[in-house]
């Protein structure tokens, strides 16, 4: 899981093997929460709503992914700049 090997649907590595969301934190404030789908390409999508969320320095995006058999896990978390107009 996020190690770089690439997943897809049919491969060694399949796509529905796994649950992958993101998640939208200040500390430890979840504001949103959201499941990300296959999409192709050992890509995953899906979309925030962020009406409502004031994003601050500290506001981080985690990326979870785990195997569904609970043998593998990964995150990866980025700190987000964010200009809402």
């Amino acid at each position: 899981m996020l190690c770089g090997c690439k997943l897809s649907q049919q491969g060694h590595w399949r796509s529905g093997n796994v649950y992958v969301w993101a998640e939208l934190r200040q500390g430890s404030n979840k504001l949103a929460s959201v499941e990300l789908r296959y999409d192709t390409d050992s890509r995953f999508v899906a979309s925030f709503d962020i009406d409502n969320v004031t994003f601050l320095q500290q506001t981080q995006m985690i990326i979870y992914a785990r195997a569904k058999d609970g043998l593998h896990s990964g995150r990866w978390t980025q700190t987000l700049s964010l200009n809402k107009e």
